[in-house]
């Protein structure tokens, strides 16, 4: 069925705009629509959602998320540690940008992509990068200066994986 990706994209209409207005030819029709669209949306950290919280110090998500939204914690500069449940599949742009404190991060093994400038600009030393990461776009790793251990579970894996350029391999 088509549906199940038309919602998403009207989840991502809604998110992108301030006001958004859907139109349906039912009353049950959207009815249900509106449930679908809140079930995909709980399953979200919003865009921008804890940005700038400079009082932040550690994150633990809830085991339902599956999509940290773009920036949701960018320049949290407190932020030392995030807890990352198994079940997430995207990292937004920028998401954890300028969390400078933020040392070290485990991937869960749902993980499938990784958006541009994910983790820029962080004190990551060590990263671990599961076998179902299928994208990390450009500079998700930018500017890590202190990034000096990258673990692969699988190395076939990992080189079927599309980096965006040069910037997106934490091991160039």
């Amino acid at each position: 069925s088509i549906w199940p990706h038309v919602e998403e994209k009207i989840v991502d209409l809604i998110e992108a705009n301030r006001s958004t207005i859907v139109f349906a030819n039912s009353r049950r029709l959207a009815e249900r629509l509106t449930a679908r669209l809140n079930e995909i949306h709980a399953f979200r950290l919003e865009a921008a959602a804890l940005r700038g919280c400079t009082a932040l110090r550690e994150a633990s998500l809830p085991e339902q998320l599956q999509e940290i939204g773009r920036e949701a914690f960018m320049a949290c500069y407190a932020l030392a540690r995030a807890d990352l449940p198994e079940g997430l599949e995207v990292i937004g742009h920028g998401a954890f940008s300028s969390c400078k404190p933020l040392d070290g991060i485990v991937l869960p093994e749902s993980l499938e992509q990784v958006e541009s400038y994910a983790f820029h600009f962080t004190d990551l030393r060590s990263i671990t990068i599961p076998e179902s990461i299928t994208t990390l776009e450009e500079h998700t790793f930018g500017s890590c200066k202190n990034l000096t251990e990258v673990y692969v579970t699988d190395i076939a894996a990992w080189f079927s994986i599309s980096f965006a350029s040069i910037h997106s391999n934490p091991l160039s």
